[in-house]
């Protein structure tokens, strides 16, 4: 601004010396790249005052106003062409009257000129030597500050609060300490100059900035207190988890604001270092926003979840992957976890055959609402079957209605949880002593025990499932009553059993919901969206325990064929999807069509050895659908495309196909005896539309007791798009050219 100021008053200096019509230039210029309508009314009024001028005899004093209003009208413009065109093209525009003006000018008005000109030089240089030591002496602070805020963060991921907020707090003091020297009177001369004004304004905004959400994130650490909230005794202090909610509501605030403020910062007299350092810093802000939401929101609902407004019940689902299902595993034992005020304790407890035995069989209000393979299960029957879905969500709605139904009452939500879950519960609370038994069980050997070794250990069916509902309430249990570690301790316990699936939990209020699924504990099943997706499950339809015993490996692979002509260089990019067979509607007319064909192979491997193992692990004597030792495998695979053919261990086989959560189920079932590995092969074709270049394939995963192993071969015109090898154990996103190698 002091620049432009001084070349304004050079510019209506000489125009008092130089030829009227040399005004003519700066005058149209400024017209012709004009920013806004006072702009070029300026440039219009000076071109006309011109020719007004010469009229009345070219007067110098008009002149010099007329050179003091076209100096106005050129800092209007608009920018042209590369970062700082206007200015050159500004200065180009007035160097003509200017070098006239200084010729005609008489040797006083030289000196004059050159004397000023020597002043303004002084004080520049007085001004950007004061800024410099500003900037740097700021820097040093903002630097550590913003090191010391980043290692506060990470403190209170792991947990510990009073180094994170000591961290972060040193953070606040370094950035304040920093702002205040950028925003002193004696820099303020340095910000009315070009370029250094537009950094040393961004500078101290960002300083400023760095300032508010430092001091958001020390408040937000000082409130969020594991330690005061609990549990203790049971109970979770809800007045703790309430004061958390104003420092978390001002510190999303303060990393929106900053956010946003990144992106008025970006003047187009940036240079590159610093526009480098606002994407570096709005990419973290980008990173850490979600998770400050999801903490947002967390605090806003727990106290909801917990009881505050009334009390809550959830039902608690025990299975055993050992009997596969879709959703995991034969659920054998259930428990109510009730919250009241923030008291946590544990309701009705019971066993499959308790809700099976009540009179009466469980009716759906409506059974269109899932899946029809669902259905004929018979869940309001066998509620060990209420696993039989991929999509956890429903099939906790479906639980909830069959509950209340089957000598339960209605739920406020459903978990589910399965030997894998056990096993990080006791990481969490510690060995639980069995007396019963006479061992303790560990985190290493409580899974083992629970997928084999029980059903060696009893006689009767029925002792083994109520030792196993005391074993899991005595868990929970321990669980309300330790100390909790360090948030990151707990997701690093907890995150995996999450992700794959062996853990999950769903509220059925709307809201809870959403942030449950937000936070991936939900088991919602993935949706294709505009690429591939592929599950492969199977169900264990013999009432039996041989999936302990089983291996499974899975490889799929497909080939893209373009079924249009492409486009001159490469494929369009339509950012449509899969459509099977149908023909593709409402797509941009260049939109590119392949066809998919695709082979799923499925290697399942019954390793069991019956002898010496219970009739309820091998198969029961009353079952009639096999021998003993046989597993009666279901084998589903859920894709978007149609199915052409199935073949086990090379014969065709029948299989049925069935629309489940916006894909295509196709299904068959075999019994694979002791010993035996038996080779699944589904041929399958449908049309993508896309190009190869975004082309993703979601994989959904299933909770198994063994590692699935899983390769994935994607091609189009014989260029490979994915060629990948791994252990399935969660749901993945493959995207083109991008692999995952185990």
């Amino acid at each position: 601004m002091l620049v432009v100021v001084a070349a304004i008053a050079l510019l209506g200096w000489t125009s008092f010396w130089a030829r009227w019509w040399l005004l003519v230039v700066p005058a149209l210029v400024a017209l012709a790249f004009a920013d806004t309508g006072a702009a070029a009314v300026l440039a219009v009024v000076v071109a006309a005052g011109v020719g007004v001028n010469r009229f009345v005899g070219n007067r110098p004093q008009v002149s010099a106003g007329l050179g003091l209003l076209a100096g106005v009208a050129l800092a209007g413009m608009r920018e042209v062409g590369f970062v700082g065109g206007s200015t050159l093209l500004a200065v180009a525009a007035a160097i003509p009257v200017v070098v006239a003006g200084l010729i005609a000018a008489p040797a006083e008005g030289r000196r004059a000129v050159r004397s000023a000109s020597a002043g303004f030089v002084a004080v520049v240089a007085l001004a950007v030597a004061l800024a410099g030591v500003a900037v740097f002496t700021a820097g040093t602070r903002a630097i550590d500050g913003l090191d010391a805020a980043r290692s506060g963060v990470d403190l209170a991921r792991d947990g510990d609060q009073p180094a994170a907020l000591a961290e972060l707090r040193r953070g606040e003091t370094d950035l304040r300490t920093a702002n205040d020297r950028l925003e002193s009177w004696w820099v303020a001369p340095a910000r009315l100059l070009p370029v250094l004004g537009p950094h040393l304004d961004a500078a101290a905004d960002l300083s400023g900035t760095g300032v508010t959400v430092a001091a958001a994130a020390a408040d937000a650490a000082e409130a969020f207190d594991l330690d005061a909230i609990g549990p203790v005794s049971g109970r979770i202090d809800l007045e703790a988890v309430a004061a958390m909610r104003p420092p978390m509501d001002a510190l999303v605030a303060a990393i929106e604001s900053a956010r946003a403020s990144l992106d008025d910062e970006r003047s187009t007299w940036l240079l590159p270092p610093l526009v480098r350092e606002l994407d570096d810093l709005a990419l973290e802000f980008d990173e850490e926003l979600p998770d400050a939401r999801r903490a947002q929101e967390g605090v806003t609902l727990l106290p909801g979840m917990l009881g505050a407004d009334g009390e809550r019940r959830y039902l608690m689902l025990f299975g055993t992957t050992s009997e596969a299902r879709e959703a995991g595993g034969l659920l054998g034992n259930f428990v109510e976890v009730v919250t009241r005020d923030g008291v946590i304790r544990l309701g009705v407890a019971g066993r499959n055959s308790d809700l099976n035995d009540f009179p009466g069989d469980g009716m759906f209000a409506d059974p269109s609402l899932y899946p029809e393979l669902f259905v004929a299960a018979g869940p309001g029957i066998l509620s060990q079957d209420w696993t039989r879905m991929v999509d956890f969500p429903t099939m906790a709605a479906a639980a909830d209605e069959l509950y209340a139904t089957m000598g339960g009452r209605s739920v406020d939500g459903v978990a589910y949880l399965d030997p894998a879950a056990i096993a990080a519960f006791l990481r969490i609370t510690g060995p639980l002593e069995s007396a019963e038994l006479g061992r303790t069980f560990t985190a290493d050997n409580v899974e083992d025990f629970l997928l084999r070794e029980q059903y060696e250990s009893f006689d009767e069916h029925s002792d083994r499932q109520d030792f196993l509902t005391d074993l899991s309430v005595d868990a929970f249990d321990r669980l309300l009553e330790v100390d909790l570690p360090a948030p990151s301790e707990i997701a690093d316990v907890f995150g995996p059993v999450i992700r794959q699936g062996h853990l999950v939990f769903t509220s059925l209020d709307p809201d809870e919901a959403g942030l449950l699924a937000d936070v991936g504990v939900d088991g919602r099943f993935p949706q294709a969206g505009q690429g591939d997706l592929l599950s492969v499950v199977h169900v264990n339809k013999g009432s039996d325990k041989l999936d302990a015993y089983t291996n499974r490996r899975t490889d799929y692979v497909a080939t893209l064929t373009p079924l249009d002509p492409l486009p001159a260089g490469d494929s369009a990019d339509s950012g449509a999807g899969p459509t099977g067979d149908a023909e593709p509607a409402g797509e941009p007319a260049d939109a590119q069509r392949w066809s998919v064909e695709a082979t799923v192979t499925v290697r399942f491997r019954n390793a069991v050895e019956p002898e010496g193992l219970p009739s309820y692990v091998v198969g029961p004597v009353w079952r009639q659908t096999a021998p003993s030792g046989v597993n009666l495998v279901e084998m589903s695979v859920f894709t978007p495309w149609d199915l052409d053919a199935v073949t086990i261990d090379g014969a065709p086989a029948t299989a049925a196909t069935y629309a489940e959560f916006g894909a295509q189920r196709h299904v068959t079932t075999i019994g694979i005896g002791p010993g035996r590995e038996t080779v699944f092969e589904f041929s399958l074709s449908g049309i993508w539309v896309g190009d190869p270049d975004d082309y993703t394939l979601q994989l959904a995963s299933q909770p198994l007791v063994h590692e699935a192993p899983f390769g994935a071969q994607v091609t189009a015109l014989g260029e490979t798009l994915i060629d990948t090898r791994f252990f399935l154990d969660e749901d993945y996103l493959l995207r083109s050219g991008v692999n995952i190698q185990d």
